[in-house]
């Protein structure tokens, strides 16, 4: 049995894969770096990808390849048909090699704390001094203002979630 962190590490792994967009390609150093905090650890993102992503014939397995950008597999065949899907995609691929990595790798951004801070000061501009400066004996402002400052709350949640859902 597996432990739970496994368990989790393989759903990210698949996560950061699907996320990779058509016509893009992901790197397992890029993957290993985001899951284990190492370029290292290419075998536990096979494993992961080898368990859960065969189950599912839309899972783009072909949009990852090694650090040099070649094709990660053994037989020939599975190389040419990994090549097949990618020039499908558009990607350029010569000699079962990405040509132009950089133009076709795709970067994983972690969230922007700058951008993440300037959000937490918009909510705290909006919604906390409504919060101080109202009173349950104003007639019930107080209630409303909290309504609204969680709302808003809620709402930057969701859309951080949805943007980086991948890297939590």
């Amino acid at each position: 049995m597996k432990a739970p962190q496994e368990a989790s590490n393989a759903d990210r792994i698949r996560s950061l894969v699907r996320a990779t967009p058509n016509g893009k390609v992901c790197l397992y150093t890029d993957i290993s770096e985001i899951v284990y905090g190492h370029s290292g650890a290419a075998q536990g993102i096979t494993a992961a990808l080898n368990k859960g992503a065969s189950d599912d014939p839309s899972f783009p397995w072909w949009r990852l390849v090694n650090a040099g950008g070649g094709m990660p597999h053994q037989t020939q065949s599975d190389m040419e048909n990994q090549a097949e899907r990618l020039r499908r995609e558009g990607v350029e691929v010569a000699d079962l090699h990405v040509v132009n990595l950089e133009k076709f790798r795709h970067h994983f951004r972690e969230p922007d704390l700058r951008t993440q801070e300037a959000a937490w000061r918009t909510f705290a501009a909006a919604a906390l001094p409504a919060l101080i400066c109202q009173s349950p004996n104003d007639g019930g402002a107080a209630p409303a203002a909290v309504e609204q400052a969680a709302q808003l709350a809620d709402s930057m949640l969701e859309r951080w979630t949805a943007r980086w859902k991948y890297l939590i």
